[in-house]
């Protein structure tokens, strides 16, 4: 009888169904720049395996990332990104870091994506502890924005210390697929 009891938890956990597990499938779209028809095509794809941003997420390593809702932080804080990052920007979803700095590491590279039945935003105002742009590219580095809405403002400190909304620097690089941007 004691063996039973040992058994029956887990034959009852094998019943339930696998999707209890499985996190919620988060469409977006892709668009690229096909240069042999000088048209812009796109394609819907969709992830499963991906982290949910919150304020207090501030390193963005090679992965996916999904905007869920309205997030947001008054603290001044840098969001470092680290290989190859793709942030998704679902229908309605906020991501308002109104004193935060988006950082992407020398060779790293941030793609920014939306949805086609409408797209979250993303709004940064810089750093506060300097004159830090809204996103910052390193080195070597690129920012590609496929979709969503993108607002990026340069904290100013004064007229002589001030900073871009998208700081490119010397050799990052920006490409703007689709959806709206604003830089200040």
């Amino acid at each position: 009888m004691r063996r039973m009891d040992m058994l029956l938890p887990g034959l009852l956990l094998g019943l339930l169904p696998g999707t209890a597990w499985a996190a919620e499938e988060v469409s977006y779209v892709e668009y690229s720049w096909n240069e042999n028809t000088s048209t812009l095509t796109s394609k819907t794809e969709s992830v499963t395996d991906y982290t949910t941003v919150t304020s207090s997420t501030t390193t963005w390593t090679d992965g996916w990332y999904v905007v869920s809702g309205n997030v947001s932080s008054t603290n001044d804080i840098t969001v470092t990104v680290s290989g190859t990052v793709n942030l998704i920007l679902p229908q309605g979803s906020k991501l308002d870091l109104s004193y935060g700095t988006i950082s992407i590491s020398d060779g790293g590279t941030l793609n920014i994506y939306g949805q086609a039945d409408g797209s979250g935003t993303l709004t940064l105002g810089g750093n506060h502890s300097g004159a830090n742009p809204g996103i910052g590219l390193g080195r070597g580095s690129t920012l590609n924005i496929h979709g969503g809405t993108v607002n990026a403002t340069g904290y100013t400190r004064t007229s002589s210390d001030a900073a871009p909304g998208i700081d490119v620097g010397g050799s990052g690089t920006l490409t703007v697929y689709g959806g709206e941007v604003t830089a200040k």
